[in-house]
């Protein structure tokens, strides 16, 4: 009960809430080492304890899978990126069946992170081997090279995408919002649902940027220059139409708000600043409380295996 409220709560608010409901006091120091020993165990055997995938009543046709990072505030080192990974399951009319969750506390080169989620895709791949699986990520290099290794198809989020839309438009059009969101809903129709868009779409860059009148042109004329090299760096992953007929998915809106839920509902709550042994342990928990199911059977593996540390 203790180490899943901390999972949520700081210290302060679980001794309140225990209190409060069920009339039992414990100390603030008490309920932070319960909590991060129990968040160890979870660790100490995240290699040997498998967990189950659940049953689905449907079949899975895709899985994604998702990195991303986002940032919280340690003791010695300021704010630093801590990461989240996601798989997703879908179902053939792209209903989101289940997800599992990973995360790891701010690290140098993310080896720590990138060994715990290849460990999770390992064991979904040798359950799902001839699902399609897709990478989806938001842009960085570091994501691609590592989905990479283990999907057939990687897809640039689509809303990253479309935000770049917006933002060149301005530089087209300026003050004249109702010709910009036109333009702006026109090209993001046309990426999501006609093939080919995005070689169309940089014909129509080259060709705004060839008219553009005098007025601050340096700067206008450097913005769609931008977002010209944008798509040409990623035009190959943005097959959005394909997926969008097929009912597959194209946001990495899984990934994104695991950022937000495993990190920044927690460990950035007001007055947080965190060591990596604490943080760590309260990520562990986390990961377990948002993957459905995982901490039943973490607690069954406890009930049987016992709570020793190696």
């Amino acid at each position: 009960m203790v180490s899943g409220k901390y999972a949520r709560f700081g210290a302060d608010s679980i001794r309140e809430d225990l209190l409060e409901c069920n009339g039992r006091e414990i100390s603030r120091n008490y309920a932070k080492k319960l909590s991060d020993f129990v968040g160890a165990i979870a660790q100490c055997y995240e290699t040997e304890w498998e967990y189950d995938i659940p049953e689905f009543d449907r079949p899975v046709r895709s899985i994604t899978l998702g990195l991303d990072g986002t940032c919280m505030l340690m003791h010695k080192d300021g704010w630093r990126e801590a990461m989240c990974g996601s798989i997703a399951f879908y179902d053939n009319q792209g209903e989101r069946l289940h997800t599992i969750y990973c995360s790891a506390t701010p690290e140098y080169g993310k080896e720590k992170f990138k060994d715990k989620f290849a460990r999770e895709i390992k064991r979904v791949k040798e359950k799902f081997p001839d699902v399609l699986y897709i990478g989806l990520a938001d842009g960085a290099k570091d994501n691609w090279t590592f989905l990479k290794k283990y999907t057939k198809r990687l897809l640039l989020d689509f809303y990253h995408a479309r935000e770049y839309i917006s933002k060149v438009a301005l530089a087209i059009f300026g003050r004249d919002k109702k010709s910009r969101d036109a333009w702006v809903d026109d090209w993001s129709n046309r990426l999501k649902h006609k093939q080919g868009t995005a070689g169309r779409f940089l014909k129509e860059l080259q060709s705004q940027r060839a008219n553009l009148d005098r007025k601050n042109f340096i700067e206008r004329d450097e913005e769609i220059r931008k977002v010209i090299g944008y798509y040409k760096n990623y035009k190959s992953k943005m097959c959005y139409a394909y997926h969008t007929n097929n009912n597959l998915p194209i946001g990495s809106g899984v990934t994104e708000a695991a950022c937000k839920t495993l990190v920044k509902q927690r460990m950035c709550i007001s007055g947080s600043r965190w060591k990596d042994d604490g943080a760590s342990c309260v990520l562990a928990l986390r990961t377990l409380k948002l993957t459905t199911g995982r901490w039943q059977q973490f607690w069954g593996y406890v009930m049987r295996h016992g709570c020793t540390l190696s």
